[in-house]
């Protein structure tokens, strides 16, 4: 399914209950989507009824595929120095620096912004949530990074949906 949204279905992150994660950085382009898109899209890319990633059962497929961890997001975080990171995350996957990602933090809530901005301000991201949140593409199916404890774990596989 394409997902092309309207205004309508999000608001800028400063706008937001997010807005003081984000308040030091340029976040003209990272959005909170409503409650309806965000649980469309975890419905349709993560799960139909568990609500975090920590709800989902075993036999899914973010818990029981293959995984393997792309960088140590912790001590970047303690350090405030987001460039290890970042290039680990941009080196992990075939994504583009345009292509919509949406930062999950649980069923009906939902960050949205480009992979570039992703990757410039994940520590903000964390800063809204930093228990299991899943960023996904809008591009690619099963697969997904999870930043699970002090690591970021890359799940599944990635290969592109093309959808557009």
């Amino acid at each position: 399914m394409l997902y092309r949204m309207e205004m309508s279905d999000k608001i800028k992150v400063q706008d937001s209950f997010y807005s003081y994660v984000f308040d030091d950085i340029d976040s003209q382009h990272i959005y909170q989507l409503s409650n309806d898109r965000s649980e469309e899209i975890w419905s349709e890319f993560i799960h139909k009824k568990a609500n975090t990633y920590f709800h989902l059962p075993d036999d899914h497929w973010l818990v029981r595929s293959e995984d393997r961890v792309v960088a140590r997001w912790f001590d970047d975080y303690n350090s405030g120095i987001p460039d290890n990171v970042g290039h680990a995350l941009s080196k992990a996957v075939p994504w583009l620096d345009d292509d919509e990602v949406w930062f999950c933090i649980n069923r009906s809530t939902i960050l949205e912004c480009s992979w570039r901005d992703f990757r410039a301000y994940w520590i903000n991201f964390l800063c809204a949530h930093n228990d299991g949140p899943i960023i996904i593409n809008s591009r690619f199916k099963f697969c997904a990074f999870i930043f699970y404890r002090h690591n970021v774990v890359l799940v599944g596989s990635c290969r592109a949906l093309y959808l557009y």
